[in-house]
């Protein structure tokens, strides 16, 4: 019997103890979050909750590092993709040219790399930070009207399907035209065909 009178007195304190809903102009924060993220709320809600809390900035996330241009572009980062990924694409545009043209392989420097290399391992660092603060400023802009706010944030918060289905086409013909145009420079010019 004392069993029972114990868990419903446990039950008792913790509907008593329960916090209500976090608002943020009147809307649920959750509503709010799902508005912004479109996707993925599970996994970034804590995240944003812990770096409320503490203060913290760094947080691993493992899609940003293995898929850098996907993610800042699904996450509509667009000034970060074209900073650290223009130099390699206009490398590899660059040396598929003269490949065709020259027939001979172009030396594309390996610092070009660097770039990619770098976006990765700073957003897959600092990713979610980046998107946690884009996310405080869009919900303290006073300029948004309260019965607005959701549709506002749906804009410009993170999760386009249409952008990722053309950074998916657009990086896929970056990397398959590299290869392929080497392949149609080998087939129109084979070895030994230039002496």
């Amino acid at each position: 019997m004392s069993g029972i009178d114990l868990d419903s007195q446990k039950m008792d304190v913790a509907v008593s103890t329960a916090e209500p809903p976090l608002r943020i102009k009147g809307l649920l924060l959750d509503d709010v979050l799902t508005s912004f993220l479109q996707r993925n709320v599970d996994y970034y809600a804590p995240v944003f909750t812990d770096m409320e809390r503490n203060g913290i900035k760094f947080h691993a996330n493992l899609a940003a590092l293995l898929l850098t241009p996907f993610w800042l572009m699904y996450r509509r980062f667009y000034v970060s993709l074209l900073v650290f990924y223009s130099a390699p694409i206009l490398a590899v545009l660059t040396g598929s040219l003269f490949t065709l043209i020259i027939t001979a392989p172009w030396p594309i420097p390996q610092l070009i790399l660097l770039g990619p290399f770098s976006a990765s391992v700073l957003f897959c660092s600092f990713g979610n930070y980046f998107l946690y603060r884009r996310f405080r400023r869009l919900i303290s802009d006073v300029s948004i009207p309260p019965e607005k706010m959701l549709q506002i944030i749906n804009k410009k918060g993170g999760g386009s399907k249409i952008v990722l289905a053309v950074a998916i086409v657009t990086f896929g013909m970056l990397f398959l035209a590299l290869p392929l145009l080497i392949i149609i420079s080998a087939i129109l010019n084979p070895p030994g065909s230039l002496n």
